[in-house]
């Protein structure tokens, strides 16, 4: 794809929009609303109305499953940058400068994390998954559109009132 480019992905709760802008950089924007999957205990957590500004530093790992069709996981840290709290106009972090230096604090320490990590030789391989072939399925994915029998027995049981 040409410096440029966008692709649009919608997920189930939010859409993904990248734009590729260099040979191995894209521009990413994600938005949606998120929801609690347990109810909040009363009382807990910030009041309604705190915003939160956060650095995501994330692993995006993709498969494509067929032409318009890809398997999306992604892991990594999430830093809070700053926040505002109700009532207030101004951020934990209130000036442009402030929020960039605390970007790159944040930023450092996700490199000395890194650096942290296990030491490795310069020819160890990187782990691969042997792929099926194109366009062949697993039997959960043909019986249970993809959720393992496990998780969809939970389902049927849930349905029916059981554990």
């Amino acid at each position: 794809m040409a410096i440029g480019g966008t692709h649009r992905w919608t997920y189930d709760s939010g859409q993904w929009v990248e734009t590729k802008e260099e040979p191995d950089l894209w521009k990413i924007k994600f938005e949606a609303k998120k929801h609690r999957n347990r109810t909040a205990p009363k009382g807990s957590g910030a009041p309604v109305g705190t915003e939160y500004h956060w650095l995501i530093v994330a692993h995006q790992h993709v498969v494509k499953e067929d032409a318009n069709t890809y398997s999306t996981r992604m892991e990594g840290h999430k830093y809070k940058l700053a926040h505002k709290s109700v009532g207030t106009n101004s951020w934990s972090v209130n000036t442009v400068k402030g929020q960039r230096d605390r970007e790159i604090q944040l930023l450092e320490d996700s490199i000395r994390r890194v650096q942290g990590l296990p030491p490795v030789t310069s020819s160890q391989k990187v782990a691969t998954q042997k792929m099926k072939d194109p366009g062949q399925k697993t039997l959960d994915q043909i019986f249970f559109g993809g959720a393992s029998r496990k998780g969809k027995q939970e389902d049927v049981n849930e349905e029916e009132g059981g554990t």
